[in-house]
């Protein structure tokens, strides 16, 4: 019974490892295009590109700073969070 136990807290502890690195890839190309979309809001001076792209930028880097640390869930709530946050004020803007 021990045994078993131990093979699913293994299993668990490989299962989340794997969640994390996929939000950490995850959080590196969202930087990538949201920096490559604020640029472009920036030079066409659109503030309904710039500020959405803003918030995105900020969340990914909360996201990938944040996330070798032992704030996992918190990471991932304000990650969620501000990109919510974003897609409401691009919606309306």
């Amino acid at each position: 019974m021990a045994h078993a136990l131990e093979i699913d807290v293994k299993i668990e502890e490989l299962t989340q490892a794997r969640r994390f690195e996929i939000i950490r890839i995850s959080a590196w190309v969202t930087l990538v295009l949201s920096i490559m979309w604020a640029a472009m809001g920036f030079f066409l001076q659109q503030l309904s590109f710039f500020i959405p792209a803003a918030i995105t930028i900020l969340a990914s880097l909360i996201a990938v700073v944040f996330l070798n640390t032992r704030f996992h869930l918190l990471v991932r709530l304000l990650w969620v969070g501000l990109l919510g946050l974003r897609s409401r004020l691009g919606f309306y803007s």
